[in-house]
């Protein structure tokens, strides 16, 4: 803590004063009285947090590029923790959300606490318990982003349709999911997620009729997918009406950057690279 008595310090040298310590000890600070705390928040330093709550519980809390280790309080009271570092910090929701390998503190910390952008549920988590597909499926709702892409899952998880599809139908911003993740065309029929990225292969089968059925009318929300073609042969683009995009030269096309439109004008331009890695995006959404 710092040597002087800040808060006999006039008003302004006080917040000047506030700006200048190490954010952990402006956290030690605001927790002092609710006195201190206000001079914190009349400091109006507009911080934005990331939390990831580590294995053994400790909140790790990121400021940009700086990372901190705060004092742990035990997970019940992780809920107040937070609402206080978003008061002092001036922020309306956190940033980012992670849990890394924990399993039942997704249901302690968070509760009815939804002020976080996206929720990162890292390897192992899903590993715990089927409490766990639950949890997530609970709390989706809640969240702009779920980010699953490097979550290690097991048989309970893969293999359970319901869960991946409760997913798909969130109303997210975006969702981002693991290698594991096998999707049909029945699954990308019930994307109701703006942005997707998928790290797992998709059939061209599947997305030449996936196509077909977003130039029909279908998928509407979509802004953006991304994914690998396997390379099991077949055009992804048969039977189907296209055009060369105007932003790229002819001779740079033959199976990237064209035009797909769908029958209320929406354009999508699909670009497929030599790595066979897709991406759809949506113009007019």
């Amino acid at each position: 803590m710092p040597p002087f008595p800040i808060l006999l310090l006039p008003a302004k040298p006080r917040q000047i004063a506030i700006k200048f310590m190490e954010i952990l000890d402006i956290v030690n600070f605001s927790l002092i009285t609710q006195n201190a705390k206000n001079v914190v928040i009349s400091a109006k330093l507009k911080v934005s947090i990331s939390c990831f709550i580590e294995r053994d519980s400790r909140i790790r809390l990121k400021i940009g590029r700086v990372e901190k280790f705060l004092p742990g309080p035990s997970l019940d009271q992780t809920k107040f923790y937070l609402e206080h570092l978003m008061e002092i910090f001036c922020q309306k929701k956190l940033k980012c959300l992670t849990f890394t390998d924990v399993g039942i503190a997704l249901q302690v910390v968070i509760g009815d606490f939804d002020r976080f952008q996206d929720l990162i549920l890292q390897s192992g988590y899903f590993s715990r318990s089927s409490a766990s597909l639950k949890t997530a499926r609970e709390y989706a709702p809640k969240v702009e982003c779920m980010n699953l892409k490097d979550a290690m899952l097991t048989h309970t998880v893969l293999f359970n349709r319901r869960f991946q599809r409760g997913l798909l139908v969130q109303n997210f911003q975006r969702l981002l999911l693991p290698v594991s993740f096998r999707l049909n065309l029945d699954d990308l029929l019930l994307i109701n997620v703006k942005r997707v990225g998928l790290t797992a292969e998709v059939g061209s089968r599947d997305i030449n009729l996936f196509l077909k059925h977003w130039i029909a009318g279908s998928n509407d929300e979509l802004d953006h997918l991304s994914f690998t073609l396997s390379s099991e042969e077949g055009d992804v683009l048969q039977g189907i009406k296209f055009q060369i995009s105007n932003e790229l030269k002819p001779k740079r096309t033959s199976r990237s950057g064209i035009d797909v439109r769908r029958n209320d004008g929406t354009i999508a331009i699909i670009s497929i690279n030599s790595s066979r890695n897709v991406e759809i995006s949506v113009m007019n959404n």
